[in-house]
């Protein structure tokens, strides 16, 4: 079992099975490593975006914004859609974007990352950007090609 944690409102205690976490189990490739500890990888990457002055949810948000728009002035989107959608496995939500796969790419700096549609649910809800897994986006590239910040 792990905790699950709230960074943009008051902190809010949920008790979630870590084991369909890992892979075979919600997903084939999983969304944590085996052996990975879910409150480790989260705890690991809110710091990572502290340190870098931007919230969890608003990496999901801006996700969001640019795929809603299909790309815009300052980034390209490409994106593989799938038949099916992907639960969230912490409340089994299916959410927009998450029969998705894209790669954000910043014009102005050629640099991109991408990642699953459901990063968007998963970062703005629940601080999670996925494990050493297939579809984990690190947050900080994730910054440093929607924000500039390094």
């Amino acid at each position: 079992m792990s905790l699950e944690f709230h960074p943009d409102k008051k902190p809010e205690v949920k008790i979630v099975d870590e084991k369909v976490f890992y892979p075979g189990k919600l997903s084939v490739d999983g969304f944590l490593a085996s052996g990975e500890k879910l409150n480790e990888v989260i705890a690991r990457d809110r710091a990572t975006c502290e340190r870098l002055g931007v919230t969890p949810k608003q990496i999901g948000e801006a996700i969001e914004k640019i795929l809603k728009e299909n790309e815009g002035d300052l980034f390209e989107v490409s994106r593989e859609t799938w038949r099916g959608m992907q639960e969230c496995p912490f409340d089994k939500n299916l959410t927009p974007f998450s029969n998705q796969d894209f790669i954000i790419t910043n014009k102005q700096t050629g640099e991109s990352f991408g990642g699953s549609g459901l990063i968007i649910h998963l970062s703005k809800e629940h601080s999670f950007f996925e494990g050493n897994t297939k579809y984990r986006v690190e947050p900080e590239d994730a910054i440093r090609v929607l924000f500039g910040k390094t």
